[in-house]
């Protein structure tokens, strides 16, 4: 694990400078997580969620907050009923949907463990736009980045994540 001062340090520098740094990490190398690429072209890595796996977590780092659609969302027990309300969601269409709010109790991400996560449970437009509706299906947010030391390496289609500390 890394603390939040080198995880922003690692961030502020230039691709080529994170690489020399990772070689400088390297007697505390971390795992690496293999990127596949949807037929969206959108990256995405697999990810389990209190159990159960997919490898529809899409890294869209545009979105404030991590959300699942319903089918990722009742393979995690949980229902319309079961959970509170959350945000009204106005995305890429414009038209309002009302998400639920849920806590994830463990998301492990390669070997990246983060616990008590929050998300909000909604179907989205951009999940049929990614060819995800129909699959359990998670968007990456910033709430959960904050948690998270993340390198990305898009040529060689890998990532780097590592649970921050405080």
């Amino acid at each position: 694990m890394v603390n939040k001062s080198t995880a922003s340090m690692i961030s502020a520098f230039s691709g080529k400078t994170v690489y020399l740094l990772l070689i400088a990490f390297a007697p505390y190398a971390y795992p690496i997580v293999p990127i596949s690429i949807a037929e969206s072209g959108h990256a995405t890595v697999p990810v389990v969620m209190d159990g159960v796996g997919t490898r529809e977590f899409v890294l869209d780092t545009g979105a404030r907050k991590t959300r699942i659609n319903w089918n990722l969302g009742e393979k995690l027990g949980f229902s319309s009923s079961s959970i509170m309300a959350g945000d009204v969601i106005h995305g890429a269409t414009g038209n309002p949907v009302q998400a639920g709010s849920a806590t994830v109790s463990k998301v492990k991400i390669g070997n990246c463990l983060l616990t008590d996560m929050p998300v909000q449970v909604v179907d989205l437009p951009v999940f049929e736009l990614f060819g995800v509706a129909e699959k359990p299906a998670v968007v990456l947010g910033l709430d959960w980045l904050g948690e998270t030391g993340l390198i990305v390496d898009f040529p060689q289609r890998r990532v780097w994540v590592v649970a921050v500390n405080d």
